[in-house]
């Protein structure tokens, strides 16, 4: 193989991932708004700051029951990898009893928050520029 192209095909599989995992988030956001609706409690509600962040995001866990079925789920909504943790912990504590949508083929998929946000689309735009990049760079070497 010749080592020009290793460059742009490690870009190019890094807008392939980005662009397939984001267009995933948006698929599974705009189908959650058609999930039944279960009863579900907070388990854990937890912040912290990760590096290169301003402010602090929040993991909250939580579980719910389908079809007399424990499921214990973490993920808020489909809008991106993390929430920051004012929204949630102005919205939640524990024990809190709250809404969950899960996915009837798979219950063990559920989120707090259905639906995407503006973010998706510019996430996947970012992705796309990834994809595009490597593949124009790639064209180039060949």
């Amino acid at each position: 193989m010749n080592l020009a192209l290793v460059a742009p095909l490690v870009v190019l599989a890094i807008g392939v991932n980005l662009t397939f995992g984001f267009a995933r988030d948006i698929y599974f956001g705009l189908v959650s708004r058609r999930w039944p609706r279960t009863h579900g409690h907070i388990r854990d509600l937890d912040a912290y700051t990760p590096a290169r962040r301003l402010g602090s995001v929040a993991g909250v866990e939580y579980d719910y029951q389908v079809a007399g079925v424990e499921y214990q789920s973490n993920r808020y909504d489909y809008t991106g990898r993390d929430s920051f943790a004012k929204d949630i912990f102005e919205t939640f504590s524990v024990g809190d009893q709250v809404a969950v949508w899960y996915d009837p083929g798979r219950p063990q998929r559920a989120v707090l928050v259905t639906g995407v946000r503006a973010g998706n689309f510019g996430r996947l735009l970012f992705g796309a520029c990834w994809l595009y990049g490597g593949w124009f760079w790639l064209m180039q070497v060949r």
